[in-house]
């Protein structure tokens, strides 16, 4: 009776693994794409659109953060590719 919670414990930290890589990728991407339109906020030196760049950050920020609370917290085997690919959906959205 072991056997099945050994490997269900070795498919959980193999997902979770999985989970972590995409999250960090999605964000990177993300990230990418707010620095590269910041750099040209930032060079106009309006600073009115400076809140814009903030906003974008928090929502990026949050999003990572939820993404890995519940990849902490609430994994399950099968990978849901459901809700991965609404991860690339909200983080580029």
């Amino acid at each position: 009776m072991n056997a099945p919670s050994d490997s269900r414990r070795e498919l959980d930290a193999m997902v979770v693994e999985i989970e972590l890589t995409l999250t960090s990728i999605v964000q990177g991407v993300a990230l990418y794409f707010l620095i590269d339109n910041a750099r040209t906020v930032l060079s106009i030196q309006q600073s009115v659109f400076w809140l814009y760049i903030v906003a974008g950050l928090l929502i990026i920020l949050i999003f990572w953060s939820r993404s890995v609370v519940h990849t902490l917290t609430l994994i399950r085997w099968p990978l849901e590719f459901g809700h991965n690919f609404f991860y690339i959906a909200c983080a580029l959205g």
